[in-house]
């Protein structure tokens, strides 16, 4: 009884700090969400433990009613209070980035499922959210040391409703219009290559294969030094060992998009798993026959300053183990990704890939 009726004490001292921030409505044009989580601190604050002497454990319980009064009342206030302030942030963001495609693909994702046009996907929600954000809002969406944990509850929450914050179909229609600019494979492309396990790949160096004469006997028209190379992305493991292995997954994953696309975007509204990864690896291997055509045009033989340096480039040039050979052997072994030395044994090469 002690417990209930301090609770029911606490839950009565939330009316002033609720009242205030419903004083505060959510707003476009005032996107900052700090009274909300004052309120929320607020509520997350009023709570009164449950009994917990030996006394207060023999015999019939209010226990688990309080901690369900408690978990109403959060919940409640996530609701009414805390999330139409991070809908309103979120739109006011969206008209802040509205001609910006990268940004607005995962933004207008999130909308939608923040205000029921698509099914909630929290895990999604949640990751974009915290990571993607923060960067592009016009006000922080952490300024508390509690900020983050009490949106991430409203994600999750919003995952369970059944009733959602109504969206600005405006919002939707310019944001869509935005997304509709990049195709559906292209972004999945940029997703393949952002992807850690691609991104990751060891850097392909000139340096290294060109033996100990490479660095005296080429030179870069860019004024690079052979220690700049090619991204693993486009090398012969790079495309067998993570490109080809995620490339479905990629292609999956952007296949579900096609939700966002719903009323725009009339190129990307149909499409297969299948029919979008074979369009991302053709912009694959479009990407790779210019990196390797890039970088060898840029790679030259270096002058010859002197009769001493000509003498020495020469020698290497005309040896059996020249720098030339070991550097052309090393581009033969990048690009000709079909040859079954080392292919898979399931030779997914031979059936999506085409020599270099």
């Amino acid at each position: 009884r002690n417990a209930i009726a301090a609770q029911a004490s606490q839950f009565e001292a939330l009316q002033a700090p609720l009242t205030a921030a419903a004083a505060s409505p959510a707003s476009v044009e005032q996107p900052a969400i700090d009274s909300a989580l004052n309120a929320m601190a607020e509520v997350a604050n009023a709570r009164t433990a449950p009994p917990s002497s030996a006394q207060d454990l023999l015999g019939p319980s209010a226990s688990a009613e309080l901690l369900r009064a408690q978990a109403d009342t959060y919940h409640h206030a996530l609701r009414n209070i805390l999330e139409p302030h991070m809908v309103a942030l979120l739109e006011a963001t969206m008209w802040r980035q509205i001609r910006d495609p990268d940004f607005m693909l995962g933004a207008l994702k999130t909308y939608r499922m923040m205000t029921g046009l698509s099914q909630m996907d929290a895990d999604y929600v949640q990751n974009w959210w915290v990571n993607d954000l923060p960067e592009f809002a016009p006000a922080a969406p952490f300024p508390t040391a509690d900020a983050e944990e009490h949106q991430l509850a409203a994600i999750r929450r919003m995952a369970v409703d059944d009733s959602y914050i109504a969206p600005d179909q405006a919002l939707v229609a310019e944001a869509l219009k935005t997304v509709c600019t990049i195709s559906l494979p292209a972004r999945a492309y940029r997703q393949l290559l952002a992807d850690p396990a691609v991104a990751g790949l060891k850097e392909w160096v000139p340096a290294n294969f060109a033996g100990p004469n490479g660095a005296k006997v080429f030179a870069r028209r860019s004024d690079k030094t052979l220690r700049v190379g090619i991204s693993g992305a486009f090398t012969y493991s790079g495309f067998h060992d993570a490109i080809l292995e995620r490339v479905e997954d990629v292609a999956a994953q952007a296949a579900l998009d096609r939700a966002v696309f719903a009323g725009g975007c009339s190129e990307n509204a149909e499409t297969s798993v299948s029919a979008l990864s074979e369009d991302i690896l053709k912009l694959y291997y479009e990407d790779y026959i210019a990196q390797w055509d890039s970088i060898l045009r840029d790679i030259r033989l270096a002058p010859l300053a002197d009769l001493n340096v000509a003498s020495e480039n020469l020698k290497d040039l005309s040896s059996a183990d020249s720098a030339l050979k070991r550097l052309l052997t090393a581009v033969v072994q990048e690009t000709e990704l079909t040859r079954s030395d080392e292919a898979p044994a399931d030779n997914k090469a031979a059936t999506k890939a085409g020599s270099k």
